[in-house]
């Protein structure tokens, strides 16, 4: 009988490649794309666009710095950012 408690194979690797996932879009995120060993793309709406250089500096710092992850905004555990 298999103990529910114990991840198959399959579940672990799944984990692991979300983990290995969020830590990349973490770097990506926190270095706004500096960090050349991650690749990306960054992609800013027509709207934030259109904001003062001040505006976009301060949405640029609170993406750059947001950590609050949870089970509701990253379902995946990947750290996908979209806010």
């Amino acid at each position: 009988m298999n103990d529910q408690a114990t991840l198959s194979a399959d579940e672990q690797a799944e984990i692991d490649r979300a983990a290995k996932i969020a830590e990349q879009n973490d770097r990506f995120r926190k270095t706004w794309g500096a960090d050349v060993t991650v690749p990306g793309q960054i992609v800013v709406t027509r709207g934030v666009a259109s904001l003062s250089a001040g505006a976009q500096v301060q949405i640029m710092r609170a993406v750059q710095t947001f950590d609050t992850f949870t089970e509701d905004n990253d379902p995946y555990g990947d750290h996908t950012f979209g806010a």
